[in-house]
């Protein structure tokens, strides 16, 4: 199986939306992870805002290294 790592500084926000949009749109036959080299404590809600709007529920990740 492929798959795609989106990487940004906090792993908050950015890389967080592009993973779970990916993972969305590619329906399994392909999958995603995000990471950053300086995690924040938090994914940003406006992020969780606007995912949840489009569909996509990201509110239980967590950013990660």
């Amino acid at each position: 199986m492929k798959r795609v790592l989106f990487v940004c500084v906090e792993n908050a926000c950015r890389s967080q939306m592009a993973e779970g949009l990916f993972n969305a749109l590619a329906e399994g036959k392909a999958v995603a992870m995000s990471a950053g080299n300086m995690p924040a404590e938090r994914v940003n809600p406006l992020a969780v805002e606007v995912m949840k709007e489009a569909g996509i529920d990201i509110s239980r990740k967590k950013p990660k290294m």
